[in-house]
Formats: structure tokens, C-alpha cells, sequence
């Protein structure tokens, strides 16, 4: 997530228990609103009710995608497409043609579902090929063309 990011969307419209936690991985400043407070100014602010609507529904494909990932992809693929749209999320050029992402591997297989080992194997794996660079907690993706080919051939399966 970004700064100005929203979430707990869910346990605010349906007053039911968070579906999922949060954990800041930087000096972070949160605002929290009630449910008591904010379906009141909800109702008065039509405009706010169609930004959140439109927000879950973002989330909702999203959901969806991943859930189509695991079904239809091989690991690989899954950890090469997820790699690439958060380095194009939340990246940075490192140099013409390479983006940098600061991740752990930890952080990746819990985002993804599947062992620390299994994310380490594939990265490892592709270092040796020359398509990515490895650091304590960052990635520098130095050929996304055979990633996005990981992708096409993953997604054939």
C-alpha cells in the first residue's frame, strides 16, 4: 500500500471482524474511523458511497486475479508476475531498463502463499540467468522480458 491508502473497508460496512492485518514496514501515521461514525457521513456524502463501492470492486478483481494465479499458473509464472507488478507499483528505476523493488523473500512467499525456500530457489535460479539481482531486501529486475516469457509459458499449463 501507498501513503493516503485506504483498508478495513469490510469491517467498516459490514461491522463484522478485520478479514486481514497490517503490518507497517515504515514509520506510518493511521487514521481511524469509526463504523459508528462513518456510515452516518456515508449516507449524507452519495459521492463517498461510489469512491468505496469503486474501491471494493478494484480489490475484488484483484482478489479474483490471484485466486485465478493459483488455479492456473505454475509458481514461477505466479512469482514472476507478482514480482513484476510490484516493482511497477512500488519501484524504482535503478538504471535504464531495471527497477528496483525493496522486498524480502519472506515477504514475497506470504504475499504469494508458498515457502521463503521455494521463492529463494526460483530468485536464485534467475540471478544465475542474469534476469534479476539480489540484495538483503530488494530485488533489482535486470530482464523483465524473460520474466513476462516465465508468465506465458507458466500460464500455459
Amino acid at each position: 500500500m501507498e501513503p493516503g491508502d485506504t483498508f478495513g473497508e469490510i469491517a467498516v460496512m459490514d461491522g463484522l471482524p478485520r478479514t486481514a492485518n497490517a503490518v507497517a514496514l515504515d514509520d506510518s501515521t493511521l487514521i481511524l474511523i469509526q463504523r459508528t461514525d462513518f456510515l452516518p457521513f456515508l449516507e449524507r456524502e452519495p459521492r463517498l458511497a461510489i469512491h468505496l463501492l469503486k474501491l471494493m470492486c478494484e480489490r475484488l478483481r484483484w482478489t479474483s486475479e490471484l485466486v485465478e494465479e493459483s488455479a492456473f499458473m505454475d509458481g514461477p509464472a505466479r512469482l514472476a508476475k507478482r514480482l513484476l507488478i510490484l516493482a511497477s507499483l512500488h519501484g524504482r528505476a535503478a538504471r535504464v531498463g531495471r527497477l528496483e523493488l525493496r522486498i524480502s523473500q519472506a515477504e514475497l512467499a506470504r504475499f504469494l502463499g508458498i515457502s521463503r525456500q521455494v521463492v529463494n530457489q526460483h530468485l536464485a535460479d534467475w540471478r544465475r540467468h542474469g534476469w534479476i539481482e539480489l540484495g538483503r531486501t530488494q530485488i533489482v529486475i535486470r530482464n523483465a522480458e524473460a520474466l513476462r516469457a516465465m508468465i506465458a509459458e507458466g500460464a500455459r499449463l
